[in-house]
C-alpha cells in the first residue's frame, strides 16, 4: 500500500483520491445539513503514536511509517477490520486545525472491544512487572513476618 513506483502511478493515484475526496464532500455535506455526525478515520503507529486524525480529508499527512519510531503505520483494527475513528468531520475552518480536532488514541477497539497493537504491548510489558512487585511485596512481608516473630 505505500510502495507507489513511478510518478506516472503518483499522478494517477493522486487524481483518483481527489475525485473520490470531492464525492465524498458532496455526501458529507448533505448528512452534516441532516444532523448527523460523520468522523474521519484516524492513522496510528504500531506503538500508539497518532499519525493524523484526518486520514480521509488530508491525505498529505498520511505516513507509512511513524516518523518517532519507525514502527509501521495502521486506521483499522486488525482483529475486525472497522477504522480506527478520527476527528469529527465538520466544513466549518475546513483548511485550518481547531481544538475541536484533537483527537485521542484509543486503547480498544470500538467495535470488537479488543485492544489494539500498543494497548496490547502496555499490557504484555506491565504484567510481569506487576508480577515481580507482587513477588517482591510477599518477599518482604514474610521476612518483617519473621523478624516480628523472632522479637516476639
Amino acid at each position: 500500500m505505500c510502495k507507489i513506483g513511478g510518478s506516472y502511478t503518483y499522478f494517477i493515484i493522486e487524481l483518483s483520491m481527489k475525485s473520490s475526496i470531492s464525492a465524498n464532500r458532496i455526501n458529507l455535506q448533505r448528512d452534516l445539513q441532516m444532523g448527523k455526525k460523520k468522523f474521519d478515520v484516524q492513522q496510528v503507529c504500531e506503538n500508539g503514536h497518532q499519525i493524523t486524525s484526518h486520514y480521509n480529508e488530508w491525505p498529505e499527512e498520511r505516513k507509512c511509517s511513524c516518523e518517532k519510531c519507525g514502527a509501521s503505520t495502521l486506521t483499522e483494527c486488525p482483529e475486525c477490520k472497522q477504522e480506527i475513528q478520527g476527528a469529527e468531520l465538520k466544513y466549518k475552518n475546513r483548511n485550518r486545525k481547531t481544538l475541536e480536532d484533537i483527537v485521542s488514541v484509543p486503547k480498544y477497539c470500538k467495535n470488537c472491544g479488543k485492544p489494539y497493537p500498543w494497548t496490547q504491548k502496555n499490557i504484555s510489558q506491565t504484567v510481569p512487572v506487576l508480577e515481580e512487585s507482587n513477588k517482591l511485596h510477599k518477599e518482604a512481608t514474610s521476612e518483617k513476618e519473621n523478624e516480628i516473630k523472632k522479637s516476639i
